[in-house]
């Protein structure tokens, strides 16, 4: 059930965006080394300046919590994703939190 709800929700993200272009699907593993579950947050930022910022409960690692997988669904490339923008994880290592996307779109 939980399968059919993810690609309902895929096929409609996919056919929004579609009606305005191109669209660009970036997916992301986010590894929980610690073992403890918090909250996440999550910086898009694009090739055309505008940045995003989202939020993923503490419930989103139920699943399996040491890796946890996001499909996102933008208008322009991704060229940085940035985890805990805001400094607010009690991480032990804060310096692995932001990825800068390579190659081409």
């Amino acid at each position: 059930m939980q399968r059919d709800t993810f690609l309902a929700a895929q096929k409609a993200a996919e056919k929004y965006l579609r009606r305005e272009g191109r669209v660009y699907e970036v997916r992301v593993r986010f590894r929980n080394a610690g073992g403890m579950v918090w909250p996440l947050w999550v910086k898009l930022e694009y090739t055309d300046g505008a940045a995003s910022l989202w939020y993923f409960p503490a419930e989103s690692w139920a699943k399996d919590p040491s890796v946890l997988l996001k499909v996102f669904y933008t208008r322009a490339p991704v060229m940085r994703v940035e985890v805990d923008p805001a400094g607010l994880s009690l991480d032990s290592n804060p310096n692995n939190h932001v990825y800068t996307v390579r190659g081409g779109d």
